[in-house]
């Protein structure tokens, strides 16, 4: 966590500063009220050079000064999960659309929502509060030292019991924070998956077994944390009555001096005072770091998924590839991961502005090894050209795209780009488009969702476009200004999937893929875009479609069709 604290070091110092400063005027105050009784009875208690005045103002900038602590504390406790939460996104963001797949989304939104949050209050909050601990204990065993110097060294040692009870309980914590931590990732997955098919649910009737399903999983999440609380509390109730038997050992030596004659009257409200300042924290100190310890479960996973983002960024930027076949093992897989990190290849850095020659070279590839779904493919894609893909649905024409993307890798044969393979090139995405089956849209002006916040396409550009697919209601400043709902709920199927065509030619890339652009399109303006497909230039072109006009079909340089049980035809446009 040092790497996301040390950036908001000056709030960290800030606190260091003020903390003991305003211990200091505490403790200062404590032995002014032993002075304000040994004034009283010297009968000088209102005189106006007596402690009683130092004693109020003391007590005023103790306030002021711990409301200052507490203030600089915050701050840096928010400023640290701040940088977490804009890491944890960005990590999120770094990886590739395979990386993606791989993820759990009940797991991300569980480790964004409340991990990261559990993080705040159980770690900084809590660092923040239990240093404040420790200094209050240091000062209050120092001014005990300097009443009566046995009584400060015996208070010590009193104050050392407590401390002992936490690393007693630390394993029993850890193991039940490790069950809170899986539970509530699982149910936030199960959650995650009903959002997603409320509809199913409605239409199925099965709202009674869902809500079920819920309550068991509801159960199971409170009984994970209230055993997690359980034996929080039992070191809790432990270091508490350790503390209070610290404390009336110091009253009762503080009371035994006095009477011995080795104390004066007042020093006994002194005392008093300042084990009753100290009783908090010993209690906390405890109560804390078993805190700490019920954090670290959650620190540790939202760690290694940051660092995780690192290292599988760093190997898939290595050459070669971990095929498929060492996954199988971690212990193949790690030792793959090291080879490839001691012999790294570069990616390639040459920035690719012209339409890109592509070339599948004998690939294979099937999600399970004994059935290839694709087999000794090779086909080439000329720079420039127009290539059409189309078959049955589910016979592999978008996962010729995937593996071209990388979203796949193939077990057998390679891809090329410009003669370079695959895993040498950098930044794909900087010279290739894809428009998916599924239109996509944010909560944003329609002017945002096409150029995605990209300054150098003018609206000329988009209206133009905008016309020429149909939706020449859009293609004027006032209506591109206009807000586009939720997803796209105040737009037809085939109006979204018309903007999101457009917004992947805004980007005039070298290399276009679409995925069923023709899908959902009503008639009237299927045409509109087959014309403006066909008129694509400057780019090398893959469509995967299985509709289409004749006259669509025979725009394309060449036709890759998909025949069923691993069959594939490639030949010229008729």
């Amino acid at each position: 966590m040092w790497k996301y604290m040390r950036q908001h070091l000056l709030l960290f110092f800030g606190a260091v500063l003020v903390c003991p400063l305003s211990l200091a005027i505490q403790m200062k105050a404590q032995l002014l009220k032993g002075e304000v009784l040994n004034s009283a009875l010297h009968g000088d208690l209102f005189s106006t050079q007596g402690p009683l005045p130092a004693l109020l103002l003391y007590f005023f900038f103790s306030v002021l000064l711990a409301f200052v602590y507490a203030t600089l504390r915050t701050h840096f406790a928010q400023r640290c999960t701040q940088t977490i939460r804009q890491a944890f996104f960005k990590s999120y963001l770094s990886r590739s659309f395979r990386q993606f797949r791989a993820l759990s989304e009940g797991e991300v939104i569980a480790q964004y929502s409340q991990q990261i949050t559990n993080i705040e209050f159980e770690f900084f909050v809590t660092l923040g509060i239990l240093a404040e601990m420790i200094v209050t204990v240091i000062f209050a065993v120092g001014t005990l030292i300097y009443i009566h110097a046995l009584l400060g060294m015996i208070y010590a040692f009193l104050l050392a019991i407590p401390l002992l009870i936490p690393p007693l309980f630390e394993k029993i914590i850890q193991q039940a924070a490790e069950e809170r931590l899986k539970t509530n990732k699982s149910f936030t997955g199960n959650l995650s998956s009903y959002l997603k098919v409320f509809e199913l649910i409605k239409n199925m009737q099965i709202e009674e077994r869902i809500a079920r399903d819920f309550d068991q999983g509801n159960d199971e999440l409170r009984r994970a944390e209230l055993a997690l609380e359980k034996k929080k509390a039992a070191g809790f109730s432990i270091s508490f009555l350790t503390s209070l038997l610290g404390q009336f050992g110091a009253v009762a030596l503080t009371a035994y001096l006095i009477f011995r004659g080795k104390l004066e009257a007042g020093s006994f409200i002194s005392v008093t005072g300042i084990t009753m300042v100290c009783g908090a924290p010993l209690y906390w100190i405890s109560n804390l770091w078993q805190t700490l310890i019920s954090s670290r479960a959650a620190r540790r996973d939202v760690l290694t998924f940051l660092a995780d983002a690192e290292d599988r960024i760093l190997v898939e930027s290595s050459y070669p590839a971990i095929q498929p076949e060492l996954l199988k093992e971690s212990a193949v897989c790690a030792k793959a991961r090291r080879r490839q990190r001691s012999k790294p290849v570069p990616a390639v850095t040459t920035t690719i502005t012209a339409p890109p020659k592509v070339e599948y070279r004998n690939v294979s590839f099937g999600f399970q090894s004994e059935q290839m779904l694709i087999e000794n493919f090779s086909a080439t894609l000329e720079a420039g050209s127009h290539t059409l893909i189309t078959g049955p649905s589910g016979c592999g024409k978008s996962t010729l795209a995937n593996l071209l993307l990388r979203y796949d890798d193939v077990l057998k044969g390679e891809i090329l780009i410009d003669g370079y393979k695959l895993q040498e090139i950098g930044d794909f995405s900087s010279f290739s488009s894809v428009s998916r089956q599924e239109a996509i849209l944010f909560s944003d002006s329609f002017r945002e969702n096409l150029t995605l916040g990209n300054p150098y396409i003018c609206d000329e550009e988009i209206f133009a476009l905008l016309k020429k697919v149909g939706l020449e209601k859009w293609a004027d400043k006032s209506s591109l200004d206009k807000s586009v709902e939720g997803q796209g709920e105040n737009l037809s199927g085939g109006e979204k999937k018309r903007l999101s065509l457009v917004r992947t030619l805004l980007r005039k890339t070298p290399l276009i893929i679409l995925d069923e652009p023709l899908a959902n399109i009503d008639p009237d303006n299927i045409e509109r875009v087959e014309t403006l497909i066909t008129c694509l230039d400057s780019c090398t072109l893959l469509v995967i479609s299985h509709q289409g006009s004749e006259a669509f079909r025979a725009s394309f340089d060449q036709i890759i069709e998909f025949e069923g049980g691993g069959k594939i035809e490639i030949s010229a446009a008729p």
